[in-house]
């Protein structure tokens, strides 16, 4: 009687342990199926409102470019354009940043595509189109889309004579004492005038200018001048002494 007492005990414990693993279990599957029930009813109010999936997926891409368009509308800014160049010699570089300053003195960099650069200079007055960042974090920029020159900054202004040809001569002298001539006319000429010629006077004028200035001329000489005028102190008189000794081969003018 004591043997079945115990297994009758233990039956009905492995009976409970049996009875709360099927409770748990099924709590478990209940809440599975109230959340699939739950996301099953969300999606069918979503596609009550826009009648189908398709619908729906269009509504999201509508709402999309609509934020996008309100984000990222062109603006148009008019202003006075600004124009700094950096050169990096140490990697041989060199940049130019643009930048527009509104009436209301903001300062908006501009961010054009690389190769698309404009011929500007500081002082004219422009419009620029874009997509501008004002990020109070940032400096405020502008992806430009478009750029209009209103007012040139020379617009009524005196020619520049600093601009165009600037003619000018070379004039070989030695002096009587050390009558020696080391180079050739045509060597001083390439090295002065040669336009093609890289690290010649009129190359460097012309680029550090783009291009509006440039050095027409000739070489004259050798003249040998009285070793007298060899000094600093003479300089004057030298030049004087130079002007008279070429003035047969040059017109110098008043």
């Amino acid at each position: 009687m004591k043997i079945k007492k115990r297994g009758f005990h233990k039956n009905r414990g492995d009976f409970f342990r049996s009875k709360l693993v099927l409770d748990s279990l099924k709590s478990k599957i209940a809440f599975f199926v109230i959340v699939l029930m739950f996301g099953v009813v969300i999606s069918i109010e979503i596609l009550d409102v826009y009648g189908s999936k398709e619908e729906f997926e269009k509504g999201s891409a509508k709402l999309n470019k609509k934020e996008s368009n309100v984000l990222y509308s062109p603006e148009v800014l008019e202003g006075t354009s600004e124009v700094i160049h950096y050169d990096d010699f140490d990697n041989k570089k060199s940049w130019e940043d643009y930048y527009l300053r509104t009436n209301d003195g903001t300062r908006y960099k501009l961010n054009f595509i690389q190769g698309q650069e404009p011929d500007m200079i500081s002082g004219e007055n422009i419009k620029v189109t874009g997509i501008a960042n004002n990020v109070a974090s940032q400096e405020s920029e502008i992806d430009v889309e478009g750029l209009e020159i209103l007012q040139s900054a020379t617009a009524g202004a005196e020619p520049n004579p600093n601009l165009g040809p600037q003619r000018i001569v070379v004039i070989l002298a030695n002096f009587q004492d050390n009558p020696l001539q080391p180079v050739t006319k045509e060597e001083v000429w390439n090295r002065v005038f040669d336009s093609y010629r890289r690290g010649s006077i009129n190359s460097w004028v012309q680029e550090v200018s783009y291009g509006k200035t440039w050095l027409p001329g000739d070489v004259y000489g050798w003249y040998t001048l009285p070793s007298a005028f060899c000094s600093r102190e003479n300089f004057l008189d030298f030049i004087d002494a130079i002007v008279s000794a070429s003035d047969n081969d040059i017109y110098f003018g008043d």
